[in-house]
């Protein structure tokens, strides 16, 4: 079950772009016809975040410092990924500034072209 759910969202990216036909989320599920895990590349894990998780007649007590600690750390983990957000923004937008060659941007959407034209014939 390690990397279960990367797995699984690894094959529905691949299916939703095109690079796998939907069947195969169907015929994965036969283990005689596959009896591994797929050899696909693990989704990234960052998106992947379980937000809720609860369980019928269980209860939990929560101590006041724990909270308090855990909320705190919340709280500098939000503030550095917004930081961080800011500053990848503020590079990306210096990056629509910088001036580009007529021929360079030609030659880059013809290799852009090539490579799709490539996938398609795949």
């Amino acid at each position: 079950l390690w990397h279960q759910i990367r797995c699984i969202v690894s094959v529905l990216f691949m299916v939703g772009k095109g690079l796998e036909e939907p069947s195969i989320v169907n015929e994965l599920f036969d283990v005689d016809k596959y009896p591994g895990k797929p050899s696909y590349h693990l989704a990234p894990e960052r998106p992947l975040v379980l937000h809720h998780c609860a369980y019928k007649d269980l209860g939990f007590g929560h101590l006041m410092q724990n909270m308090w600690s855990t909320n705190c750390e919340l709280e500098r983990q939000w503030e550095e990924l917004v930081l961080s957000a800011a500053r990848v923004r503020n590079c990306a937008n210096s990056l629509k500034k910088l001036p580009v060659m007529r021929e360079d941007v030609l030659q880059f959407g013809r290799l852009k072209m090539q490579e799709r034209f490539k996938k398609q014939q795949k």
